[in-house]
């Protein structure tokens, strides 16, 4: 329907590509939410910090750690800085699938990430790791 849309002559804006893209991040949709972000980035949209901390925590719900490691990576780039539930969600995720290991060297990262952006680790995140 959005291809026939844009045929005639549809020109999406960021609400409404946002709006979708929330949607199908929400409902735990990963491949869809990703399928939006990338028409977003190619129709010249910023993603800003929320869209990141959607794409982990979808890619953190479905047990995906690779996906949710790549998006938490992408947002680190970005300059965004992820939510302290994100932060949590992806903590778990490589806890339960790889070990305390993993979940440590994700706490790190998010500590880095904050302190580039001039924020501290939210206390609930670093009680995660207790």
């Amino acid at each position: 329907w959005y291809r026939r849309a844009l045929k005639g002559g549809l020109e999406p804006d960021e609400e409404f590509l946002t709006s979708l893209f929330e949607a199908t991040a929400k409902i735990g949709d990963l491949q869809a939410a990703e399928s939006w972000y990338r028409e977003m980035v190619a129709r010249g949209i910023k993603p800003d910090g929320e869209v990141f901390n959607l794409l982990v925590k979808t890619a953190a719900d479905a047990g995906n750690l690779p996906a949710a490691e790549r998006w938490f990576s992408e947002m680190a780039q970005a300059g965004a800085v992820p939510e302290p539930s994100t932060v949590a969600k992806l903590i778990e995720l490589a806890a339960n699938s790889e070990g305390a290991d993993a979940a440590a060297r994700w706490f790190d990262e998010a500590k880095k990430i904050c302190v580039n952006a001039g924020q501290e680790v939210d206390k609930s995140v670093e009680d995660t790791m207790q």
